[in-house]
């Protein structure tokens, strides 16, 4: 009976394998397409058959194990003349300027359609070649610590490119430029050096942006701080160039407190196509954006700068947009805070079409306020009888 068990699963075994090498060799290689490459090589001392299949994967994907030489030996390797993606995660130290460039170039010429290059460096920037601005085949870039260049007149034509992202991208000057050349662009990320930050974004294209502002360590606020309206004039105007996106999510958990209540205040521009908006930022903020995006539907808010004094109280009258527009709303990490609690209620109260509000809450919140707060909330009066409240933990 043993024998006869063994002898069972060795032919399952066998036929697992027999399926597998039934496969073609497209269907293989797309598998292989899903791994990094420097597992995907692995697979060549399989047997003879899978010695170059890797070869002919369309997906290259180098993390930050790989040495450049083996990048090299891999690309020189390779056959396809088509590539679909090409993706380096947290590049080494050991990347020069001419093997990223030639790098570069060879996604390119391959017709890339997504470019992903992750440059963990501090200090020294990476540069991309020309030919990486006039690329018609690119539809996803993704860049991280690297420049991009030529500066303001070198030429940039990215006809089919739909996804940018720019993170720690330091030529601000060059960004009009640059986004003037990406006609049916749709979706753009940046992770920006504020300290630094002067730059103007306008498209009519774009559907989603994420804008992350970052702080220079090195900075000394109580220096910086003495400049605080001059740089929230320049966040005011930066925010003005948002005024025709549909979708939004900002990030101000790292911004000054004396620049934000220099800011928030003068922020007057309307959103008239702002859809959606997670939004990480003092209250004061929020409700000049609800003020002006009188189409707002879904809200995702996030607080933050919670100890600052003379918070702005709900505005009077009613924005439009919790009257008639705003169907869904996420509270992020609720603390049972009074002054939570007012806006909640507000929001209740007024939000006449609200589906539905969902509460977030840290699961290490002291057991018996959690249940006090949810009671309170669960009692506040609610302007939807179709309005459902939905509370989740959260770590």
């Amino acid at each position: 009976m043993e024998v006869a068990k063994h002898y069972s699963r060795r032919r399952r075994r066998n036929f697992s394998i027999d399926r597998l090498s039934d496969l073609p060799d497209s269907i293989l290689c797309h598998i292989l397409s899903f791994l990094l490459t420097r597992n995907s090589v692995a697979t060549s001392i399989l047997s003879r058959r899978w010695r170059y299949l890797w070869s002919f994967v369309p997906n290259l994907d180098f993390d930050f194990e790989v040495e450049s030489t083996t990048i090299d030996r891999v690309l020189l390797l390779h056959k396809l003349q088509k590539i679909d993606t090409f993706r380096i995660t947290e590049g080494g130290y050991d990347y020069s300027v001419r093997q990223i460039e030639a790098w570069i170039r060879f996604a390119v010429e391959r017709n890339v359609k997504n470019l992903d290059l992750h440059f963990d460096y501090e200090g020294w920037v990476p540069p991309s070649p020309k030919c990486l601005l006039t690329c018609k085949t690119l539809v996803d870039l993704r860049l991280t610590n690297c420049t991009l260049f030529p500066v303001i007149t070198g030429a940039v034509c990215l006809p089919s490119l739909k996804i940018l992202h720019l993170q720690f991208y330091h030529e601000y000057e060059t960004l009009p430029h640059l986004l003037s050349g990406c006609p049916v662009l749709e979706n753009l990320l940046l992770q920006l050096y504020f300290n630094y930050c002067s730059c103007r974004i306008s498209s009519p294209t774009i559907k989603s942006l994420r804008i992350n502002f970052h702080y220079d360590d090195y900075i000394d606020f109580g220096d910086y701080i003495d400049r605080g309206f001059f740089h929230s004039r320049s966040l005011v105007e930066f925010i003005d160039r948002l005024h025709n996106i549909q979708f939004l999510k900002l990030d101000l958990s790292h911004y000054s407190e004396e620049i934000a209540h220099a800011a928030f205040p003068a922020q007057t521009t309307t959103f008239h196509n702002l859809i959606e908006l997670e939004l990480t930022a003092d209250c004061r903020l929020l409700w000049k954006f609800l003020e002006n995006a009188e189409n707002l539907e879904i809200l995702t808010f996030s607080e933050c700068c919670e100890e600052i004094q003379g918070r702005a109280k709900p505005p009077l009258p009613v924005p439009r947009c919790i009257l008639s527009r705003l169907r869904m709303i996420k509270l992020v990490k609720i603390k049972g805070k009074k002054h939570e609690f007012g806006y909640i209620r507000y929001l209740l109260r007024n939000a006449k079409v609200l589906k539905r509000m969902k509460i977030t809450y840290s699961e290490y919140l002291d057991s018996q306020k959690m249940i006090n707060m949810l009671k309170k909330i669960s009692l506040f009066r609610r302007g939807s009888r179709a309005c459902k409240v939905a509370f989740v933990g959260v770590r």
